[in-house]
Parts: structure tokens; C-alpha cells; sequence
């Protein structure tokens, strides 16, 4: 992510690299990460990633694990970070989240 890039470009230029459709969604969930837990919501969900609503401190790229209290855990890298919204993308395989998620989502 470049941070002298505008935000609406940045989202823009995900959309675009968007390769599953999303289904928006309001679960709570927790972020968990090297700097502690954080309770979130997700806002929307598909096979390779997630758009989370946090309060938390401005979150630099790395490893995290999305704990979801009726599916599971899922392992995630942060993509981007914008105020209290984020993006983060699952490291399995689509076909495992789907299967994880289950008929929550039909994606």
C-alpha cells in the first residue's frame, strides 16, 4: 500500500483485483495480531478476504488470524488499513474458506 496514494484509488484498485464475489455481512469477530487482540465486525466476506471494522492503532502488514466464535479461525495477512476500516486477505486455499464459512455464505 502507498500512502500517498488517495484512499478511493486504493479501494478502486482492489476492487479491481477482486477475484471472488463478496457478501456483506455484520459479525462480530476478533482480529488477533503481534500487537494483541482487537474485537471487529466484519462488514463483508468472500473466499480470499475480508473488510473489517476496528478501533485499532494503524496496524502494519503482517500475519493475523480472523476468530470468527461460530465458524473458526482463519489465518490472514492485512492488506490495508484506512481509519477504522481494513482489508485483510485469507492465506487458505478459497475452496477451504468456503467450507469453513459453510452455508453462511454461497459464494
Amino acid at each position: 500500500m502507498r500512502r500517498s496514494e488517495p484512499v478511493r484509488e486504493q479501494e478502486a484498485r482492489a476492487k479491481e483485483q477482486r477475484r471472488h464475489i463478496r457478501k456483506h455481512v455484520l459479525w462480530a469477530a476478533q482480529l488477533e495480531t503481534k500487537d494483541g487482540p482487537f474485537s471487529c465486525i466484519i462488514l463483508n466476506v468472500s473466499r480470499s478476504g475480508a473488510k473489517l471494522r476496528l478501533t485499532a492503532p494503524s496496524l502494519q502488514q503482517q500475519p493475523v488470524t480472523l476468530v470468527m466464535e461460530s465458524y473458526g479461525t482463519l489465518a490472514a495477512e492485512i492488506v490495508w488499513q484506512n481509519g477504522d476500516k481494513m482489508g485483510i486477505r485469507f492465506v487458505a486455499d478459497p475452496e477451504q474458506v468456503a467450507r469453513i464459512l459453510g452455508d453462511a455464505l454461497t459464494l
